[in-house]
């Protein structure tokens, strides 16, 4: 009898953690959410180094596209787990600004807007259909390598 408790636990155990890692593992929107959040966060860190309306104009012209984006995120942390999943998505965002701020702090700033016209170019190009065609583009290119989550 012992022998079986303990038979089940371990089985509950790991189909509870196999679940875990299915649910953290990214689905193909999730992926393109992730690549449109990296794209705009960059932009925004280059835009306020360079002092350029780039990222003000993109953020007002693909607000809506943006905030599926930011949704499909949260909605990618709660399944994930997180308890707070809004809070855990802005202190991911925040890290991500920060490690871009970190990338380019060392620089010149006009080495900076040199190293950034073509993102800008690029952000001014991009209406919410061509957004999202780039986010799947970027998103197949740089696909989050889990082994937990391969099929």
């Amino acid at each position: 009898m012992k022998k079986l408790v303990v038979a089940a636990v371990v089985t509950a155990a790991t189909l509870s953690g196999a679940s875990a890692a299915h649910r953290a593992c990214f689905s193909k929107a999730d992926l393109q959410a992730r690549a449109a959040i990296l794209f705009e966060t960059n932009l925004m860190v280059a835009s306020s180094s360079c002092h350029d309306l780039t990222y003000a104009r993109f953020s007002l012209r693909d607000r809506l596209q943006i905030i599926r984006y930011q949704h499909e995120m949260i909605a990618y942390f709660r399944r994930a787990g997180a308890r707070r999943p809004a809070q855990r998505f802005e202190s991911w965002i925040t890290q991500l600004a920060n490690e871009d701020s970190a990338k380019v702090a060392g620089m010149r700033i006009p080495d900076v807007c040199r190293k950034s016209a073509a993102l800008f170019k690029l952000a001014r190009s991009l209406d919410p259909k061509a957004l999202r065609v780039y986010a799947a583009t970027l998103a197949a290119k740089d696909p989050v390598d889990d082994p937990r989550c391969r099929r």
